[in-house]
This record gives C-alpha cells, structure tokens and sequence, in this order.
C-alpha cells in the first residue's frame, strides 16, 4: 500500500506559462461505474476528461473533484481551484500524491 503525501502545490512562472499549464495540466480520470460499465459491456476502456474551465480576465478557474495532474500517475488535485492572473504565483492547496 503506497504512502500518501498531502500538501500544497506552488507553481511560478511567466503569467502565459501559468495560464497554459492550468488549461493543459489537468484531466478527469474515468470513473469506477464508467470502467465497469466499459468492461461489462466489453468495450474500450472510457478515456480521462478535459474538465471544466472558465476563463475571465481576472484569471482562470477549473471546477471539477479529484483532477490528475496530467502526466502523473498518482497526484491529484482533490477539488477545483482558482487561479488569479495578475500574481505569478499559483497556489493550490489540498494536493495528494501516493
């Protein structure tokens, strides 16, 4: 069984850098009923989700429970965040990582 980390994830940057990596840096894993489903009925595993994004010129904002950080294999972002565009610092608490 993995150990678990738990903390805060802070990422800095160019403002484009940031705003590429909130729109491109996450995805929504299939869920356990979708997999089931997929096996039962014997077809292809679903494939992960783009979630929601909004963007406004105040900063971007993903909702979404549980998103990956694409690219890993156990990290994960356990609710939706917030990201405002005039700092060049994002900060996104509640980060897990096995």
């Amino acid at each position: 069984m993995p150990n678990w980390c738990v903390g805060t994830l802070k990422v800095r940057g160019e403002k484009d850098n940031i705003r590429k990596f909130v729109k491109e840096g996450f995805e929504l894993p299939p869920t356990f009923l979708q997999i089931m489903t997929a096996r039962t009925q014997q077809q292809e595993a679903p494939e992960s989700q783009v979630p929601e994004i909004e963007e406004d010129k105040y900063g971007v904002t993903i909702k979404g429970n549980d998103l990956y950080i694409r690219g890993t294999r156990r990290m994960f972002v356990s609710k939706g965040f917030e990201w405002d565009s005039e700092r060049n610092v994002l900060v996104i608490d509640d980060v897990c990582a096995a």
